[in-house]
């Protein structure tokens, strides 16, 4: 299921980036050579970088791609190295809730009459980014703990 949900992402994240691509082409076109600006390239990008960036933080933390300093991490046992890898899940866990919890409060808030000005698309869709890409972020964490937890009880169950 995990696979599924991360080969999602990477299909809706290769998407947004080609549509990236074609709205700023097509806006560098009309403001430089035809010199006639449109006004929704500039709109339509920031839409799709707000969900490129929620979308791809997500991919990252399944890639185990975000920054982390290892230096003292690996100086640690083994034992110290999975307590700490629990505690830094359940830490994860905890924010990424708390920000679900926010970005699903305002999002009501966001869906009241408040459009974009030439897209016409309602501002809650920004916030939606916000609420999917944790969430995502959250089913991986929770898998990535129960797969440790899981682990730590087989090597408890090995050694009696």
């Amino acid at each position: 299921a995990n696979s599924f949900i991360k080969r999602i992402e990477e299909e809706i994240c290769s998407i947004i980036v080609v549509m990236l691509v074609v709205s700023t082409a097509i806006g560098v076109f009309w403001r430089y050579v035809l010199h006639n600006p449109l006004p929704w390239p500039n709109e339509l990008g920031m839409f799709l970088l707000l969900w490129l960036a929620f979308l791809g933080a997500s991919l990252a933390n399944k890639d185990d791609g975000h920054y982390k300093i290892s230096i003292l991490y690996n100086a640690l046992p083994e034992k110290v190295q999975r307590v700490t890898n629990i505690l830094n899940d359940l830490l994860k866990l905890t924010f990424l809730i708390i920000f679900i919890y926010i970005s699903i409060r305002v999002f009501p808030r966001q869906a009241i009459r408040r459009m974009t000005v030439y897209l016409g698309i309602n501002k809650a869709w920004h916030t939606f980014s916000l609420t999917v890409g944790f969430s995502f972020m959250v089913l991986f964490v929770f898998k990535e703990l129960l797969l440790k937890l899981s682990t730590i009880k087989k090597r408890n169950n090995n050694n009696l």
